[in-house]
Formats: structure tokens, C-alpha cells, sequence
């Protein structure tokens, strides 16, 4: 997350606006969050979620997490869930969400366009509230397919078990 370009600008949004929320949606093992933390962004103040709480939990064995470590609110959810989506923010303080951050969700597919408008209802209203983050790209939209299993009882490496849908340059 801190490399991409509109990292520098989520952190200043957050140093102008204190009550400033952010949600990063497909949290995974909390790497972001917590470099969000290190860079300044108050804990209190974020949202971490996904949609397999024990990401969450392995991130803590991870980063080697301890009862003195201050860490966000995490809440597991499905983005395409609409009662989740309406309301992630009641997790935490009751300011609006002013920045999402949105990574790789394999699971979304072709419904990328309503995930990304029903985030957009969730962003405050302030001029610099942001949904930014990163996926798999292909030079020709489409879907990308993954290798099929070595075997019924024992995945091949990388392989997800499902179809993503990947963005071009000119998607």
C-alpha cells in the first residue's frame, strides 16, 4: 500500500483531517494497517476487514502481535453481503469512512463495479476521500483462470479455484 501513489496524499488527508476513518477492505494478514499505524494513522480510527477471519488471526502469529500491541477493529464480512457493506463503519467511531483501501478480492470477479459503487455510498463527503489500491492486470481484459489442482486432495501452488477478472490499460 505505501508504494502506491496515492499513498502520500491518504496520509496527508489524515494529518489535515483528524477524524479521518479508514477502511481496508481485504485486510488479509493486517500488513497494511499496521504500516498505516507505523506511518501515523491512528488505530482507533481504522477498519480492517475480510472476509476469512483467520487471515487476521495468522497475521497476528506473523508480526508476532502481543496484548501491548495496539491493532484496529477487524471485521469479517462479504463485500457482496449488502448488510455488511451498509454499514462497516458502526465497528468503530461514528464519523463517516473518508479512505478505503481496496486490494486484490479474487472472489469479486465481474462484480467489481457495483463493490466499487457501493463503497463509494460509504466515503464521506469532504474533498479528498479516496478508494485506492491494486489488482491483477492482463495487457487484454478478461479473466485470468488458474492452473487447475495437481490433484483432487492437493492444490497446485498458486492456485486459487476460481476465475479472476483482470483489467488492461485501456479498462
Amino acid at each position: 500500500m505505501s508504494k502506491h501513489p496515492a499513498y502520500d496524499k491518504f496520509l496527508d488527508y489524515v494529518n489535515v483531517n483528524k477524524n479521518a476513518v479508514f477502511l481496508d477492505m481485504g485486510c488479509c494478514f493486517g500488513a497494511n494497517v499496521r504500516k498505516a499505524i507505523a506511518d501515523g494513522y491512528l488505530a482507533e480510527r481504522i477498519i480492517a476487514s475480510d472476509i476469512h477471519q483467520e487471515f487476521w488471526v495468522l497475521g497476528h502469529k506473523l508480526f508476532k502481535s502481543g496484548p501491548k500491541t495496539t491493532l484496529p477493529t477487524f471485521v469479517q464480512g462479504d463485500i457482496l453481503d449488502p448488510s455488511f457493506i451498509s454499514g462497516p463503519q458502526q465497528h468503530t467511531a461514528t464519523d463517516p469512512i473518508s479512505s478505503v483501501d481496496l486490494k486484490i478480492l479474487t472472489n469479486l470477479s465481474t462484480h467489481q463495479t457495483k463493490v466499487a459503487q457501493q463503497l463509494a455510498a460509504l466515503l464521506t463527503q469532504t474533498s479528498g476521500s479516496t478508494i485506492f489500491g491494486s489488482h491483477e492486470s492482463r495487457p487484454e481484459k478478461g479473466f485470468r483462470t488458474e492452473a487447475p489442482p495437481s490433484s483432487a486432495s492437493s492444490p497446485g501452488n498458486g492456485y486459487l479455484g476460481n476465475h479472476m477478472f483482470c483489467h488492461s490499460p485501456s479498462s
